[in-house]
């Protein structure tokens, strides 16, 4: 029995749970219970984490300059530079 933030969300026998559709940097509440095999819920027993979403990427413009050293003979001693949200790394 798989629960989130003590919603019931689904029984499974796997020992995952893929949930969808959360909210970016939201934390959540997640419980299971044990069920036996003849159907018998464990009433006494919860297993809880929380955790936390992160926060999605963005498709944000990357910018960039590749400058041959070798005298345009080839690629060795190429250096590039690229911009992310106007901070250049190297």
């Amino acid at each position: 029995m798989v629960y989130l933030n003590g919603i019931w969300q689904t029984n499974t026998s796997n020992p995952y749970y893929n949930v969808t559709n959360l909210a970016a940097e939201t934390s959540y509440e997640i419980s299971t219970r044990t069920v036996d095999t003849n159907g018998n819920v464990n009433t006494t027993t919860w297993v809880n984490q929380t955790a936390k979403t992160s926060v999605p990427a963005t498709n944000s413009a990357v910018t960039g300059t590749i400058t041959s050293t070798n005298g345009g003979t080839g690629l060795s001693g190429v250096t590039v530079n690229l911009t992310l949200n106007g901070t250049v790394t190297t």
